[in-house]
């Protein structure tokens, strides 16, 4: 019992380390991509790009669609039973709160700065908003739960 309990634990230090992984590396592929744009081309930065695109997929691959919860997230309202929907429910609201207040900040920080976001930008964006409610879950519980 006890052993099924430090493999659940594990599992699940793993599921957040590789989704807030996943995240890090989306933020460095905007902001090396964006470096990129502003001081030219650098074979390093180019690399760099790469390097955070890849470890993005892997997480992604990882921390989302191995572990079920990009499927749970994206099931049909009519599939759900109802501690499926509360979970969801939850996940969304928690998701959309956090997304709406960055997004705020976000903004706020790029009028002050004269910076108009690019497709990378909003393309970094729709993913996080996309990706941020299977994350709340993957943070607070297991799919399994």
């Amino acid at each position: 019992m006890v052993q099924k309990a430090n493999r659940k634990k594990a599992y699940r230090r793993f599921v957040s380390i590789t989704i807030a992984l996943t995240y890090v590396a989306l933020a460095g592929f905007i902001v090396s991509f964006e470096y990129c744009k502003i001081h030219g081309l650098k074979l390093w930065s180019e690399a760099l790009c790469i390097v955070f695109l890849l470890i993005f997929a892997a997480g992604f691959y990882l921390g989302f669609i191995r572990t079920g919860l990009w499927r749970f997230i994206h099931k049909p309202l009519r599939q759900m039973d109802e501690k499926e929907f509360e979970i969801t429910s939850r996940a969304l609201r928690i998701a959309y709160t956090v997304f709406a207040l960055f997004i705020i900040s976000l903004l706020l920080v790029f009028s002050f700065a004269g910076y108009s976001p690019d497709l990378v930008s909003v393309i970094g964006i729709f993913l996080l908003a996309h990706t941020l409610p299977a994350a709340v879950i993957g943070w607070t519980k297991s799919v399994e739960d």
